[in-house]
């Protein structure tokens, strides 16, 4: 895979797992999180809601791995863009 990765939900089961396997594999990849950083990982503040903090963990990005928690979706998007399992 060519270009740096975005990973979001870095910090999470999942994200923090690709985060680990992409590191042992010595990947080029920035991890997105909302928190706190990860130690020996490069990494970007990222807020789903502020559409500036998504362009800016964008850039020089090629490839995305977007992971998000139905209560981050609903919480994030007006109402109508992000549908919970039950609504649709």
């Amino acid at each position: 895979m060519a270009g740096k990765i975005l990973i979001t939900g870095a910090t999470g089961n999942i994200g923090g797992e690709i985060v680990r396997l992409l590191k042992e594999n010595s990947a080029d990849f920035i991890a997105a999180t909302n928190s706190r950083s990860i130690d020996g990982v490069d990494s970007v503040a990222l807020n789903f809601a502020d559409t500036q903090s998504l362009e800016t963990a964008m850039q020089g990005i090629s490839t995305l791995f977007m992971e998000m928690t139905t209560k981050t979706a609903l919480s994030t998007y007006p109402q109508g863009m992000a549908k919970s399992p039950g609504s649709m």
